[in-house]
């Protein structure tokens, strides 16, 4: 590992224990420098695509915009879709923002990747299983199956 990979690399851990001690703001400024230090260095993808997911959940959990979290996370597995923990990055970001269906995509993802994964089953689980829109032939989101969907719940 050359000099540039492990500065950013340690970067990332930095940003990884600092978020584990709720300390999203100073995460988040490691995990950019991370991401900086790495496009700079033209290093690979999947690397970058770390420090942006990890970018994102820093992002949402300092108070940050929740788009640009989502596009941070979005980024992230555009470029890298083959990593159940950016996909349940994005999930969880999709939540806060008060997204569920892309929530569920996300998830859904990342059990695609990983069958096996027992943390996106168990984020699967506490989601909560969708329930099919009260006229399918109507989008999820339409005003008509948004109100009937409601009502359904509520009774």
């Amino acid at each position: 590992m050359d000099v540039i990979t492990r500065n950013a690399e340690e970067l990332y851990q930095r940003g990884v224990s600092e978020l584990r001690y709720g300390r999203a703001t100073c995460a988040l400024l490691l995990f950019r420098r991370a991401v900086t230090i790495s496009r700079e260095a033209a290093q690979p993808n999947r690397r970058v695509a770390r420090y942006l997911s990890y970018s994102g959940i820093c992002l949402h959990r300092s108070g940050g915009l929740a788009q640009d979290a989502l596009r941070l996370c979005q980024e992230a597995v555009g470029i890298d879709g083959n990593r159940p923990s950016l996909w349940r990055n994005l999930a969880s970001v999709a939540v806060a923002a008060g997204r569920p269906g892309l929530a569920h995509h996300a998830l859904n993802r990342a059990l695609a990747v990983s069958p096996g994964h027992r943390g996106v089953a168990t984020d699967l689980r506490k989601l909560g299983i969708r329930r099919r829109p009260v006229l399918p032939f109507l989008d999820r989101s339409n005003t008509v199956n948004v109100v009937l969907g409601r009502i359904r719940a509520s009774v």
